[in-house]
């Protein structure tokens, strides 16, 4: 494949499912880093940066930290380009809550989430309507509202499980507030990939299982793409059963 450097992962569907490699795939990752760059691009908010690289580990991949894009830490950097410190309330398993305080900003709950400037809101297995009551509150007394994505599902091992979407549409439905999404299909992390690594548009390969993220964001982008599946809506540019038939693109 003429001119493709380096090859951008989603990891849920692709990698693995729940905290196991789907099969072939760990294998497959190492041989084309032989040859090609490799990175992960992630809606998962359920990390930070720092803990997705320990958990990818764990299961048998070894992506440096630089290498791995997860919407948290995309969600953290949007923020603070954009404001001064200023108390924030999230909603998150832990991920997104870590990446913004790693650039400095208070995370706060309770009353004091009520009257937050921003609200950040991410994929909490634990959500409850204490929680979303006060991301209602402080949005509708003015806060800053932004999602890490809006994903229905995330796939498991035994099937799929409610996404981050569940709680970003109910707020946004709830306070008639439109939050500004970071994730897959939008653009901010792909962006942020190609400027931190210098590529270009022409150079990478999304490999995704989900086009209504991976494709679309893809096309969007104008980047070259492969689909793990069917394609129904969108038109990835090359279309595979299983991640064992990747490499096999790679040398057409």
């Amino acid at each position: 494949m003429g001119r493709i450097k380096a090859l951008v992962f989603d990891v849920d569907g692709v990698l693995k499912r729940g905290r196991t490699a789907i099969d072939g795939a760990v294998e497959i990752v190492e041989r084309i880093r032989k040859e090609y760059g490799v990175f992960v691009l992630s809606n998962n908010s359920s990390y930070s940066r720092r803990s997705y690289a320990e958990h990818l580990r764990q299961i048998g991949f070894y992506f440096s930290e630089k290498e791995i894009y997860v919407s948290s830490r995309s969600t953290a950097l949007y923020i603070k380009k954009r404001f001064s410190p200023t108390p924030v309330y999230t909603i998150s398993t832990g991920g997104l809550t870590e990446e913004i305080k790693n650039m400095g900003f208070r995370v706060v709950d309770g009353k004091e989430g009520e009257r937050a400037g921003i609200v950040a809101v991410g994929f909490d297995s634990g959500v409850d309507y204490r929680k979303l009551s006060i991301a209602f509150r402080a949005i509708k007394n003015g806060a800053f509202f932004i999602a890490t994505n809006e994903d229905k599902f995330y796939p498991v091992e035994d099937g799929e499980l409610p996404g981050a979407g569940l709680s970003v549409k109910g707020l946004e439905f709830a306070t008639g507030v439109k939050p500004v999404v970071i994730g897959k299909p939008n653009l901010y992390m792909l962006n942020e990939l190609l400027k931190e690594s210098g590529l270009k548009k022409s150079e990478v390969l999304v490999v995704g299982d989900s086009e209504e993220t991976d494709i679309k964001m893809a096309n969007k982008a104008g980047v070259k793409s492969v689909l793990i599946g069917k394609a129904r809506k969108y038109s990835p540019t090359y279309e595979i059963k299983s991640i064992r038939e990747l490499l096999g693109v790679l040398h057409r």
